[in-house]
C-alpha cells in the first residue's frame, strides 16, 4: 500500500476513531497481524498508535500554549481524538474562528497521517515474501446509498451544527442497492461534503438522492457569492488530489460544477454509481454487526444482501425489495420474530417467500411448525448458512440462473 491510499484510508478511519466495532473491522487495522502482546483487540492497538502519534507532533515545553501557533495542531488533535471536545468548543478554547479551525484541523489530520505511516504502517505494508508494497483490494458489497449518505451527513453534522450550517438530504423513500466499496464510497462522499461545507456559503447545504436510467446519483449543492473562487480554489485540488482517482476505481463517475470566476452561482457535485440488479436476501436483525456478518458470508455469492434493523417495517421492505429470501431474528423489540413471520405467512404475496430463522434459543420445532423453511442457531456459521440455501426447496442458489 502507497502512502497516498494510505492517507485516503486513514481520514475515513479517524472519523471513527471512538466507534469499536468500525475501528475493528476497518481495512487498515486488518492490516495488524498479528496482534502486537498487550491488547485485546485491533480497536484497542488503533486507538493506543493514535494517541501516541499524537504526542510525537507535541512541541518541545512543559506546558501548552493554546495561543501560540506551533501548538495549535497538537491542541486541535489532542482535543479532538484523545479527549473527544466538539469543534465550537475546541475553537473557543484556541480563540479561533470555526473556518481557521477546519483548516488547521485538515493540516494537523495530514500531519498525524504522515508521522503514523512513517512509524508504523509503512512496516505492516511491506509485503513479507517479495518486499513489494500492497496496494488496497477493493471490498464490493451490497450498500443503501441513502444509508451510506446519511451516515456521512450526520458525521458532517458535528461540525455544521456549531456554525449553524444544516444538511437538507432528499432522498426517494426506497432503498437505492450498489454494489460496490463502502469505505471508499464513504471517502468520497466524505471529501465532497466537507469540500461543500467549508466554502460557508450560507446556511443550507442540499444533497439529493436519485436512481436515473440504471444509475444512483448523489447530488451535492451549495450557493456561493462572488468571493468563493478566490478563496477556496487551492483548498478543492488539496483536497481533490486523490478523490478523482478513486472515483475511476470504483467505477463511478463524478461530474463537478463551478460559477465562473468573480461570480455567483451554484458549486455541484454529482456523483454516480452503477446500480446493479441482483436476487435480495433480506436480513431483519435489530445489530448491524449482523447485517455485515451476513453479507461476508454471501461476498462470494451473486446475491444483495439488505439489512432491516426496525422490525415494524419488514412488511414495507418486503414489498418494496421482493426478497427471495428472508434471515429472520427473533429477539428484537417492538415486535418479535415469531409476530413477523405470523404476518409474512398470512400475507398473500409473502407467504411463499422462505424465511430462515436465526436464534440463540433452540426452537427448530416451533420455526418450522409456525411456517419458517429452517431454522439457524446463533451464533451462526457460513458452513451452516450455506449448507441451509441449499437444503431449501428448490435450493436458493438456483435464483442465480434465472
Amino acid at each position: 500500500m502507497d502512502h497516498n491510499t494510505f492517507n485516503d484510508l486513514f481520514k475515513d478511519m479517524m472519523t471513527h476513531i471512538f466507534d469499536y466495532v468500525s475501528l475493528e473491522t476497518h481495512p487498515l487495522a486488518e492490516m495488524v497481524e498479528p496482534l502486537p502482546g498487550g491488547f485485546d483487540s485491533r480497536a484497542e492497538y488503533i486507538q493506543q498508535v493514535i494517541k501516541q502519534g499524537i504526542e510525537r507532533l507535541r512541541p518541545p515545553g512543559d506546558e501548552p500554549m493554546p495561543d501560540a501557533p506551533e501548538w495549535r495542531p497538537y491542541m486541535i488533535l489532542l482535543g479532538r481524538y484523545v479527549e473527544g471536545v466538539s469543534p465550537k468548543v475546541l475553537a473557543n478554547q484556541l480563540h479561533i474562528s470555526g473556518r481557521q479551525l477546519r483548516r488547521d484541523h485538515s493540516r494537523a489530520l495530514q500531519a498525524l497521517s504522515v508521522n503514523i505511516w512513517n512509524n508504523v504502517f509503512h512496516k505492516l505494508s511491506q509485503d513479507d515474501t517479495d518486499g513489494n508494497s500492497k496496494g488496497y483490494e477493493l471490498q464490493s458489497e451490497s450498500l443503501d446509498l441513502n444509508q451510506v449518505t446519511q451516515g456521512v451527513i450526520d458525521t458532517l453534522r458535528s461540525y455544521a451544527q456549531s456554525d449553524g450550517v444544516e444538511f437538507q438530504f432528499v432522498h426517494p423513500p426506497t432503498s437505492m442497492t450498489v454494489l460496490t466499496d463502502r469505505i471508499i464510497l464513504r471517502q468520497i462522499l466524505f471529501t465532497l461534503g466537507n469540500y461543500a461545507f467549508s466554502l460557508e456559503a450560507g446556511q443550507k447545504i442540499e444533497i439529493r438522492a436519485n436512481q436515473i436510467s440504471g444509475k444512483a446519483e448523489v447530488c451535492i449543492r451549495v450557493w456561493v457569492d462572488n468571493t468563493w473562487e478566490e478563496a477556496s480554489d487551492d483548498e478543492r485540488e488539496d483536497a481533490f488530489r486523490s478523490l478523482r482517482y478513486w472515483v475511476e476505481q470504483i467505477g463511478a463517475e463524478l461530474v463537478e460544477e463551478y460559477p465562473s470566476s468573480g461570480r455567483s452561482g451554484q458549486v455541484v457535485f454529482k456523483l454516480s454509481v452503477l446500480v446493479k440488479e441482483r436476487p435480495v436476501i433480506l436480513v431483519v436483525d435489530d445489530q448491524q454487526p449482523a447485517l455485515r456478518m451476513y453479507q461476508r458470508y454471501l461476498a462470494q455469492i451473486d446475491f444483495d444482501v439488505i439489512g432491516v434493523s426496525d422490525s415494524t417495517r419488514v412488511m414495507q421492505s418486503v414489498e418494496q425489495l421482493k426478497p427471495v429470501l428472508i434471515l429472520l431474528d427473533v429477539m428484537m423489540p417492538n415486535v418479535d420474530g415469531w409476530e413477523v413471520l405470523q404476518e409474512l405467512r398470512l400475507n398473500a404475496e409473502t407467504k411463499e417467500i422462505p424465511v430462515i430463522i436465526c436464534s440463540a434459543w433452540e426452537a427448530t420445532e416451533l420455526a418450522k411448525s409456525l411456517g419458517a423453511a429452517d431454522f439457524l442457531k446463533k451464533p451462526v456459521t457460513q458452513k451452516g448458512l450455506l449448507a441451509s440455501l441449499m437444503k431449501l426447496d428448490p435450493p436458493i442458489l438456483d435464483k442465480l440462473g434465472e
